[in-house]
């Protein structure tokens, strides 16, 4: 008789595959989870920002509240076996546009006065809404008595919005 160990060891390593660079407005950042895949069950996921952001953590980083700036996100995969795969990608969080909207002067009308020019909104080539609002006047006539908001909203060339309002009575 004979006897004999058998020995298998795991030495492929598992594979990670991050997503595309990401560019957004919103600090909040969700469905940026990286795949992963390996030939034995069991892997782990960790995550670590470095750049406008920094920390880390475990499985997925979305959800995460980024800084603006850039942030490399690096995910690394671990298989039972200690075998490793990493890739990383870039977050950019563009700053929203600084907006603002004068206030009206005067800021008390009668609903029976003629339309008012809207206050000077900035930067320019902004959009301005609300009810009452006419393209660039305010009409006390139709927005009725009471009080009522002019919102001005202004994107930039990032396609990040903001808006200002002010109020009129």
């Amino acid at each position: 008789s004979c006897s004999f160990t058998v020995t298998v060891s795991d030495t492929t390593n598992p594979t990670v595959v991050c997503p595309a660079n990401v560019a957004s407005c919103d600090t909040i950042v969700n469905g940026i989870a990286a795949t992963t895949s390996d030939n034995c069950t069991g892997e782990t996921v960790a995550y670590t920002l470095t750049g406008a952001t920094t920390g880390s953590g475990s499985g997925d980083a979305s959800g995460t509240a980024f800084s603006v700036g850039m942030t490399t996100v690096q995910y690394v995969v671990t298989d039972t076996s200690g075998n490793q795969d990493s890739c990383s990608f870039m977050v950019t969080i563009n700053p929203l546009p600084t907006v603002t909207i004068a206030a009206f002067t005067p800021d008390t009308v009668c609903d029976s006065d003629p339309a008012i020019n809207l206050p000077a909104g900035t930067p320019t080539a902004g959009t301005y809404s609300g009810t009452g609002v006419v393209g660039t006047t305010f009409d006390p006539n139709t927005a009725g008595v009471g009080t009522h908001y002019v919102m001005y909203s202004f994107t930039d060339s990032n396609s990040c919005t903001n808006m200002d309002s002010t109020m009129i009575v």
